[in-house]
Formats: structure tokens, C-alpha cells, sequence
């Protein structure tokens, strides 16, 4: 030391001091602040919180019950075909090459989408892969459309009761476990999960 006096620059305002032999080497007072960590702040609990993944268990589970409702509605849509008039509405076309009249075909053709987005969601599932969120995603539609349908084409008192129950029983819950299926894909998705990471290892 020379006795000289070594003067400390004041610091701008809001600002740390900064010696100024740190100055030259770009070390301002927004570098050190930017820089040194924010004891006294509290943490980001949104950014830090662990997403607690669905149990493999549980995604299994759903993934089997929905492949059996898949069973089930093609039983549903057999019946269908075989016990639905042939056309609802006077047309001048016909659907007969398919083998069904276009009232049969109407709903059994719905019924077949409707067990293809089952068994895609419940066979993706199983494998714990990404696209049951997608094809839960594309399902779900399916069976309130089917349940709109129903309520609206019903000509009776007692086929309107028929078509509230099912709606109320069947198509509109089972639109609700598509919605839970799609919701925790897409809340894995946003909080960083990568696709790879739905598969079994």
C-alpha cells in the first residue's frame, strides 16, 4: 500500500458497488445483480413444483377399462344394425351397397369410430405412450356428438328417456374419462415432459 487512498465509485441507484478495478472486465452493477441470488426472494413455486406424473398403474387400469368398453359398444353396434329401420328419412339415394340402410349405417358407422378412438386410447394406455393424449383428444367429440343425437332423433317420450339415460350413463362419462386422459397429457406436455417418456423402458 502507497498510503494512497483507494476511492470506491458510488453506486448507481438500486445498484450494488462496484469496485472500480471490476468495472473495465464489464462487471456492472446489472451483471452483479443478475448474478448474485435473491436470498430474501421467495421461490417460485410454479416454476420449481414437481407435476406429480399419473401412476403407471392407474394409466393402465383406465387404459383396460376403456378396451373393454371398446368390446362392449361393438356388441352395442352389432345390435344396432340388425334391429335399427332400415332408412329414418325418405332419401332419393341409397347406402345399400354397404349392406345397411342409411339409417343403420349412420349410427353404426358413429359406433365404429367411436370403438377405434377406444381401442387407440386404451392400447396406447397400456403402453404408456404419448398419443392416447391424441386420440383421446379426437374421441371425446365422438360421444357427445353421440349423445346430442340420440336426444335430438328421439321421436318418443320414451325414446327421449332412453337417450337422457344413456347420455347421462354411458356416453357422457365415458367423454369425461377421454377429457381426464387428454388433460393429464397435455399437463405433462406443458411442464417439460417429452414424448419419449410416456413409453415403458
Amino acid at each position: 500500500m502507497d498510503g494512497t487512498a483507494m476511492t470506491v465509485a458510488p453506486p448507481p441507484a438500486g445498484g450494488p458497488r462496484v469496485p472500480p478495478d471490476l468495472e473495465g472486465f464489464g462487471m456492472t452493477h446489472v451483471s452483479l445483480h443478475r448474478a448474485a441470488p435473491d436470498v430474501g426472494a421467495p421461490p417460485d413455486v410454479g416454476a420449481t413444483a414437481d407435476v406429480r406424473p399419473t401412476p403407471v398403474s392407474t394409466r393402465a387400469a383406465v387404459g383396460s377399462a376403456l378396451i373393454c368398453a371398446a368390446v362392449v359398444l361393438i356388441g352395442w353396434a352389432c345390435w344396432l344394425g340388425a334391429s335399427l329401420p332400415v332408412s329414418g328419412l325418405p332419401q332419393s339415394w341409397s347406402s345399400s351397397g354397404a349392406g345397411l340402410g342409411s339409417w343403420r349405417l349412420t349410427w353404426v358407422g358413429l359406433d365404429a369410430l367411436e370403438v377405434a378412438g377406444l381401442l387407440a386410447t386404451g392400447i396406447a394406455l397400456r403402453r404408456h405412450h404419448w398419443s392416447a393424449t391424441v386420440s383421446a383428444l379426437l374421441t371425446l367429440p365422438l360421444f357427445v356428438l353421440d349423445a346430442w343425437f340420440d336426444i335430438m332423433t328421439a321421436s318418443t317420450s320414451t325414446g327421449l328417456g332412453q337417450a337422457l339415460t344413456m347420455a347421462l350413463l354411458v356416453e357422457l362419462p365415458t367423454a369425461s374419462v377421454l377429457g381426464w386422459v387428454a388433460r393429464s397429457g397435455l399437463r405433462a406436455l406443458r411442464h417439460g415432459a417429452t414424448p419419449p417418456t410416456y413409453e415403458r423402458p
